[in-house]
């Protein structure tokens, strides 16, 4: 039998190598994982889903609880369970109503959150699709992945797959997180995640994240808890025995915070709390042509205006409209702006809208140099990365935080959206645009922002499937998680020497009145002599 001539030197390489990557791939393990992601907010879901689609590209099968679906084409390892109609977001404030609000209290916040995730989680587990899911028999996952924004009962699905758990918090690190994994949060320098104080806090900041932290764990503990246990009870009844919220809780092996050592004051931590921030966010990609075209021809530079996906821009005061329209008309710069009516009137010159922008694309443009945002955490970050100065104008929630974060870090500045006049500001832009500073200050914490020894979303893998290998990671967290606050702080250990001492210091007190006694006993015997 004749060989085949071998015109290249490097086919026999060339085929062996292919051989073994036709081996591996016959070999790779994908795992199968279950997300929970139900909240029907397009801010979680951008968020959520950029994990989603790692999960998916490194091979794995992700089954989600969704009320939004998996934005691109069709990936067929990918099941979705939508919660179809999704709760309407218009329950917790109409998009008009949302200019309205003053500055929410941290208190109304904590309250707020409770109940809204308490209503909106009971009516994701009433939906058909996701009842029909709760009780298959036929499932099996290997890790269970929870959006950790109070949906306790959630964590059932870990119980009832016997998955180990991790869990995903987008807003930063609540106290609770601390608790979890062994650790007592130090708030004399550690402030609530709802407040803006840095971690030097005067004694009456201390009083203040000290007040506000007691009534959110009486909240969670005495409100909170109860209620995500009815629903246990009422959704997943059949699944008995039914685990407490804390022992579902105390199943969780690693939480993925989105937080950065960059911008988050440090803070006393375990090895289970895993730092993700910035995991979103992507190489950019090429611009719309037009858009290319009026960011490359801006000789003055562009400032991006988006208050995000929940505040809608074209629902603003008409008043307030106006001072921005005159403002940007005043500018030499460039602006572009994510405004969902683009037939908007008297639109400036030097000003573009759209509907829909590609805000990570357009912050990488060097051209951009000023970004106004409403403050969430993922502008935020996104921002940071580019090395972008800000001018936040927060609405709610965690926004106030970051907008103080921004100003106190030098980066950026803070402007009420109730405080905005003409002349307010076209200040602040003015400053911003005028000042190099904050430019600098933007360029340094950039640099210290990308400077990782690991990718958060290559790390976030990571952590992901060493929990499914070791089917958990209980040797991450302290044994502290099982002691009560008395053996924890010591106070038992306290107790003891206190009562210690007090022997101690009693017995030569009682040894010295015994000989007192004695001495004045024989004194009167000597008398009676």
């Amino acid at each position: 039998m004749s060989k085949l001539p071998i015109s290249d030197p490097f086919l026999v390489q060339k085929l062996q190598l292919l051989a073994i990557l036709c081996t591996l791939a016959t070999t790779v393990h994908g795992y199968r994982i279950l997300v929970l992601a139900p909240i029907n907010r397009n801010s979680h879901w951008n968020y959520m889903q950029v994990f989603v689609n790692e999960l998916l590209t490194q091979g794995h099968e992700v089954t989600c609880i969704t009320s939004i679906k998996l934005s691109g084409p069709k990936h067929e390892k990918y099941i979705e369970i939508l919660i179809d109609p999704p709760y309407n977001m218009q329950n917790i404030i109409k998009d008009e109503d949302i200019y309205k609000v003053v500055h929410y209290s941290p208190f109304a916040v904590v309250d707020a959150f409770r109940s809204f995730a308490n209503a909106s989680l009971d009516y994701a587990l009433a939906d058909k699709n996701v009842k029909k899911f709760i009780h298959r028999t036929d499932l099996h996952f290997d890790l269970v992945i929870n959006e950790d924004i109070y949906y306790d009962a959630l964590l059932m699905f870990g119980h009832k797959f016997k998955a180990p758990i991790v869990t995903i918090c987008p807003y930063g690190i609540p106290d609770f997180f601390d608790h979890e994994m062994g650790l007592l949060t130090p708030l004399s320098h550690v402030s609530h995640t709802l407040l803006t104080y840095t971690d030097q806090m005067n004694f009456f900041q201390r009083w203040h994240n000290t007040i506000l932290s007691g009534y959110d764990w009486f909240l969670r503990r005495f409100y909170h808890v109860p209620l995500q246990t009815n629903l246990l009870k009422k959704h997943f009844g059949h699944l008995k025995p039914l685990p407490s919220i804390d022992e579902l809780r105390k199943n969780i092996s690693v939480i993925f915070a989105n937080a950065h050592r960059a911008i988050t004051h440090p803070r006393p931590s375990m090895p289970s709390l895993i730092y993700i921030g910035g995991a979103h966010i992507k190489p950019p990609k090429s611009l719309p042509s037009d858009i290319q075209q009026f960011l490359d021809e801006a000789n003055d530079g562009v400032i991006f205006f988006s208050l995000g996906s929940v505040v809608n821009a074209s629902k603003m005061p008409k008043a307030k409209l106006n001072v921005f329209l005159e403002t940007f008309s005043q500018l030499k710069q460039r602006v572009i702006w994510k405004f969902e009516d683009e037939s908007i009137e008297n639109l400036p010159e030097n000003v573009i809208v759209r509907k829909w922008l590609p805000q990570n694309d357009l912050l990488a443009h060097p051209k951009v140099i000023l970004f106004i945002t409403h403050g969430g955490m993922l502008s935020n970050f996104e921002a940071v990365h580019y090395g972008t100065q800000v001018l936040v104008i927060p609405f709610a929630f965690d926004q106030y935080r970051n907008a103080l974060r921004a100003q106190s870090a030098g980066y950026g500045k803070y402007l009420d959206f109730n405080e905005i006049t003409k002349e307010s500001f076209s200040g602040v832009l003015n400053e911003l645009l005028s000042n190099k500073q904050y430019s600098i200050k933007a360029k340094e914490t950039a640099a210290i922002f990308r400077k990782n020894p690991i990718n958060p979303m290559d790390e976030f893998i990571w952590w992901v499937e060493y929990v499914i290998k070791f089917q958990g990671a209980k040797h991450l967290k302290s044994t502290a998680v099982d002691m009560s606050l008395f053996t924890y702080l010591l106070l038992d250990v306290l107790f003891a020497n206190l009562v210690l001492l007090s022997i101690l210091a009693y017995v030569p007190y009682f040894v010295y009145q015994k000989v007192l006694l004695m001495k004045k006993f024989l004194e009167m015997k000597e008398k009676e002599q």
